[in-house]
């Protein structure tokens, strides 16, 4: 129970701090709940777990913009509360829900349901519980394909274990993956699939050429941030913590920004919570955490919330009131309307107006 306060406030704060209510994860689960089939009907270029998650939340609560803010909000504080339990200390409960206002993780994206999954395979193998790890890891794959970068990390405990162990390790990960096999092939989804979830994310390069604008590198600010953290544990834990820390840097790549370091900010505070460091050092990395959080929070403050300010707010009105049962196609702008407004798109399949999707099918993607 002692370790209940801190994610009580960052859920709390969740509320005060802007949320950012990304187009996706208003409109896909939308769209999937009126027959829309992800892959063939929305062009998705991620496993389909988290999807499949917030349809359950807003079928259960309603699709309201509220529904995401408290998935968000709960995920934020069930990730607190992880890192609470890992580490036994409040300190480093502290030092995660700093970071993650600071790397503006009020929100719900992959890595946002990525990041609770990924501390309790860290503990899962921590304790040597081999079948719950690859379970979780099989889940974490099917949040974000990218989690597969972690496989050298999951190779390391095997080193010292017979083979029987990996084994069932093995067998533990293909079952959250056959489940997705069967249901992809009872969709008739598999070429789909394969189409946005493997080929453009891992084998086409066409997306990433300059003038796509696929790949998106860290501005000077940010790495300095983010190169100033990492000196951190460097100096004061190095241990597997600070590993999978490293590693999780990698779900900001291709395209970098803060938001998909929600993860990284929980490895940071559970290498800090599980080393050995003496008050003083701990008091001057959380007065570090609370800085960040103070520089990089102040410009947020001046916003509205992220995709639901007043001009998107101000058209989705008038579409209500002059534009209903209407044919609706937003160009470039205003996606998120179709869910605010109840109304579906005039084009299908629906794919994102970006540039990296005009390089991957060209003349395909304008028919």
């Amino acid at each position: 129970k002692k370790f209940l306060i801190t994610p009580v406030l960052v859920f709390i704060a969740s509320y005060i701090l802007p949320f950012v209510y990304w187009p996706e994860m208003l409109n896909w689960p939308f769209f999937i709940n009126h027959g829309w089939l992800p892959y063939k009907d929305i062009a998705i270029v991620h496993t389909p777990f988290l999807l499949g998650f917030l349809t359950v939340f807003y079928n259960l609560l309603g699709f309201n913009t509220w529904t995401l803010h408290l998935v968000g909000s709960l995920l934020l504080a069930f990730t607190t509360m992880l890192v609470g339990l890992l580490t036994k200390k409040h300190s480093s409960q502290i030092i995660f829900g700093l970071l993650a206002f600071s790397l503006s993780g009020n929100s719900v994206w992959f890595e946002s349901l990525l990041a609770p999954v990924l501390i309790l395979l860290f503990w899962a193998f921590k304790d040597k519980k081999f079948v719950l790890a690859g379970f979780l890891f099989g889940i974490a794959l099917l949040t974000k394909q990218t989690a597969g970068y972690l496989l050298p990390l999951m190779a390391l405990p095997f080193l010292k274990q017979r083979p029987k162990k990996l084994l069932f390790f093995a067998i533990s990960v293909l079952i959250p993956i056959i489940f997705l096999y069967f249901w992809l092939n009872a969709n008739n989804l598999m070429t789909d699939f394969w189409k946005w979830g493997i080929q453009f994310v891992f084998l086409q390069t066409s997306h990433t050429s300059p003038e796509n604008s696929y790949v998106l590198l860290p501005t000077i600010k940010q790495t300095i941030f983010v190169g100033g953290l990492v000196l951190i544990p460097l100096i004061l834990s190095r241990n597997i913590a600070f590993a999978w820390m490293l590693f999780s840097l990698l779900f900001a790549v291709p395209r970098f920004d803060f938001f998909h370091l929600v993860p990284f900010a929980a490895f940071f505070a559970i290498s800090i919570g599980t080393a050995n460091i003496k008050p003083k050092y701990l008091v001057l990395v959380i007065l570090i955490c609370l800085a960040f959080f103070v520089a990089l929070t102040n410009s947020i403050l001046k916003q509205d919330h992220s995709f639901l300010d007043k001009n998107t707010l101000m058209v989705a009105a008038y579409v209500k009131n002059n534009l209903q049962n209407k044919t609706v196609f937003f160009l470039n702008s205003y996606d998120q309307i179709y869910f605010l407004d109840n109304i579906m798109p005039a084009v299908k399949p629906w794919v994102p107006q970006l540039p990296w999707y005009f390089g991957f099918y060209g003349d395909e993607f304008l028919s």
